[in-house]
């Protein structure tokens, strides 16, 4: 099993199950955001070759999670990184999914904290907020001004959430942590696959191996012909 936690937060799950029950299915566009605040990383953290950057560090997680809510495949990849205080800090990475689809994503370690995935399609917008939701958001295209936007969509959020009384017991607390943990142990004990497995964490590098060779070349990658290439340099 491979520590791709993210996939257990309850949040990610609802919206793996909204996908799957057909629900806003006419997604053409995903855009997410990973960050943190500008701050003194570990030293390992201060270069992509030690094992930092944002790419390596924040990338892997949103490719894995596109994947497991989206159950699509990278077929291209195009990336741009900038160094803030560290190496390869920033990043802004898109990629191309085999159905279609196309995710714009920004990562960084040098802007604010955040954690949140917006899927576009033509009969609304789904918002997952990993910091600051109760629940998935769900925006209609036709959506007017309202004179309490913002009470009316948390006491909405309230209901039904799957995060509420973790949030209120310990809102710093980061419940995938344990929920993965629980995942492996129980894998252990029925003597079944777990997942997210060894190929999830390998194709997540993957993908990022492309990324920083787009950022090198500033061309698209073509991931069939980047993973044959990288099979033939194993």
């Amino acid at each position: 099993m491979i520590g791709l936690n993210y996939r257990f937060h309850p949040l990610n799950k609802a919206a793996k199950k909204y996908f799957s029950k057909g629900k806003l299915n006419d997604v053409f566009c995903v855009r997410s955001s990973f960050s943190s605040p500008l701050r003194n990383l570990p030293k390992w953290q201060h270069s992509p070759d030690s094992g930092g950057g944002a790419l390596l560090h924040l990338a892997t997680h949103h490719v894995d999670i596109i994947r497991f809510i989206l159950g699509a495949e990278v077929k291209a990849v195009f990336s741009s990184i900038s160094s803030q205080k560290y190496l390869g800090d920033t990043a802004f990475l898109q990629l191309t999914l085999d159905n279609g689809i196309t995710t714009q994503s920004f990562f960084s370690h040098s802007a604010i904290r955040e954690d949140v995935f917006h899927f576009y399609g033509k009969t609304g917008k789904l918002t997952i907020d990993r910091y600051h939701s109760f629940n998935l958001e769900f925006t209609k295209p036709d959506i007017k001004p309202s004179r309490f936007p913002p009470i009316i969509r948390h006491f909405q959020q309230m209901i039904n959430s799957p995060v509420l009384f973790s949030k209120l017991k310990n809102p710093q607390k980061e419940p995938s942590y344990q929920l993965s943990l629980d995942h492996f142990a129980e894998a252990i004990v029925k003597q079944i696959s777990p997942s997210p497995n060894l190929w999830d964490g390998y194709y997540s590098l993957l993908v990022v191996e492309a990324a920083e060779k787009s950022a090198r070349t500033g061309l698209m990658v073509n991931m069939e012909e980047w993973a044959s290439e990288s099979t033939t340099r194993q």
